[in-house]
């Protein structure tokens, strides 16, 4: 039995979670390109308690399955991760997170973000006023013109880290 839950225009909820730089800079080195302490608590915050679906290159940067959410990790190559469900599609992993979960969260890494994006029905984004050098991972191009911003808030910690959510239109 599913439980999928649906957005105003029927669309399943699918949502995305990331933080990024003006250049749409998200990883530096098989890393984040920062350590922004506020920005990891919401991101456990926002995502505990959903599955999390993320490709095998962002498990591996993270090095161990996240608690209190069910992880889900997309891999071409077959191999067993202790505490995670393995897929070898992204299809296969939303489907089985659709079943669990109203509202799973897309996590990273790149391609995931890119195959993804089309569905994803909330945005959840930490616009991070840096410049990185030598960033080497990308959030894919957005069309904000289809998206409406719901909440804006500066972070109390770090006044060039600014949390924002979106919806489709």
């Amino acid at each position: 039995m599913a439980l999928t839950v649906r957005d105003r225009k029927n669309r399943p909820a699918l949502a995305a979670i990331v933080a990024m730089n003006e250049q749409r800079v998200i990883g530096k080195g098989g890393d984040l390109p920062w350590r922004i302490r506020e920005d990891l608590r919401r991101f456990r915050s926002i995502t505990m308690g959903h599955v999390i679906i993320m490709g095998r290159k962002t498990y591996d940067s993270i090095g161990k399955p996240l608690g209190g959410r069910a992880n889900f990790v997309i891999s071409r190559a077959p191999r067993q991760i202790p505490g995670c469900r393995m897929f070898s599609s992204i299809e296969r992993a939303i489907a089985a997170a659709r079943g669990q979960d109203p509202t799973p969260f897309i996590i990273g890494g790149a391609s995931i973000y890119e195959a993804t994006l089309p569905r994803v029905t909330q945005l959840y984004v930490t616009k991070v006023n840096r410049v990185v050098k030598g960033g080497d991972v990308f959030f894919p191009e957005v069309d904000w013109s289809e998206w409406e911003e719901r909440k804006r808030e500066v972070a109390t910690t770090d006044d060039d880290v600014t949390f924002c959510q979106y919806s489709r239109r």
